[in-house]
């Protein structure tokens, strides 16, 4: 699994003249809606001007995401599989014989194997 973050800034914005409405909070909203979850929360404070800058709510999220198998470990999952499917004249075949007949292969028979393989890991993780 890898983890992807996002910062989403807070904030007030003037709208009409003293009036001020709360900036982002749709964005805020939509992520939770999605599975990002708050890990940390912090307030900037707001700096003196003319007009004054109120203070700033930051929130850190964070979101799970699986990792997709890269594709030499789906090729070896296919093999791997194609190893145990095969009726082998040898109990107990060499990895370059079960190499050089995997190759030989159609790209009919290696698709098969290949998404069965991809599942099979996507599944797993």
């Amino acid at each position: 699994m890898t983890e992807s973050f996002k910062v989403v800034p807070i904030m007030y914005e003037r709208t009409l003249g003293s009036v001020y409405d709360l900036k982002n909070m749709d964005v805020l909203e939509a992520l939770l809606s999605h599975g990002w979850r708050v890990v940390r929360a912090g307030a900037l404070p707001g700096a003196v001007a003319d007009p004054p800058l109120p203070p700033a709510l930051v929130y850190v999220l964070v979101r799970d995401e699986p990792s997709t198998p890269d594709g030499a470990a789906v090729e070896r999952a296919a093999a791997a599989m194609f190893r145990l499917d095969t009726n082998w004249a040898s109990d107990d075949p060499t990895d370059a014989e079960v190499a050089d007949w995997w190759r030989r292969q159609p790209d009919a028979i290696r698709d098969g194997y290949l998404r069965r393989a991809r599942a099979a890991l996507e599944a797993a993780r």
